[in-house]
């Protein structure tokens, strides 16, 4: 009797382990971690005794049952409500400007297809663009005067969205600035592995309101 209750026992915190793991695996991405804990424990489950009608190993089905239900459940929850934990992104600095072709409001750029790369060329005239990279354009959208500017500051993977954070910059009240049109833009980089499997890329500004979204699927 006590053989069957530590047995149970131990398929209890087996089980409890895997909701745990589960948990962490929906925060940060991590699945394929959660399939080999639930590989491991049904190769467990076939290689322990199981003679039939035994209540003791019914018992540890279920219990097993309801774990994987719950690990699936909470992976489904996790996506929906966009638990998935945010990944720091590294970017590096291709260009930024005062004004740009750009025309319209706040909008962003990513040049994960040969189209967009040629966007973000044509926007901004005379530019190089680097290989090997993928491409970031944030475009402030136009101004009625000089002395607006934006600027990338972090750069974010959550899931399949890539989050860009910028400072919106403006002029003071009493500043000399240009008495012209403007539409600032600020260009960045980052790795192609980065933005591998993206499918949007949303624009935030310095309060964390949106400002622009791209669809990228």
């Amino acid at each position: 009797m006590w053989f069957c209750y530590r047995r149970q026992r131990r398929t209890f915190a087996l089980s409890i382990a895997l909701v745990v793991l589960a948990a962490i695996a929906a925060a940060d991405a991590r699945l394929d971690e959660l399939r080999a804990l639930v590989e491991r424990l049904e190769a467990e489950r076939r290689a322990g005794p199981n003679p039939i009608g035994s209540q003791r190993d019914r018992a540890r089905d279920r219990v097993l049952g309801r774990s994987l239900l719950a690990v699936v459940l909470l992976a489904a929850c996790a996506e929906c409500v966009g638990l998935t934990a945010a990944r720091t992104v590294p970017f590096g600095d291709v260009a930024s400007a005062p004004t740009s072709r750009h025309e319209g409001g706040p909008a962003l750029v990513v040049g994960t297809s040969d189209d967009s790369r040629a966007m973000i060329a044509s926007l901004r005239p005379g530019l190089t663009l680097p290989n090997g990279v993928v491409i970031v354009a944030a475009f402030q959208g136009q101004q009625p005067t000089g002395g607006f500017a934006i600027r990338v500051t972090r750069i974010e993977r959550v899931g399949n969205r890539l989050v860009v954070r910028a400072i919106f910059a403006k002029p003071l009240d009493n500043a000399i600035v240009t008495q012209a049109v403007t539409s600032p833009v600020h260009i960045v980089s980052i790795a192609t592995t980065d933005a591998s499997g993206v499918r949007e890329a949303v624009l935030l500004d310095e309060t964390g309101a949106e400002r622009s979204r791209a669809d990228l699927s």
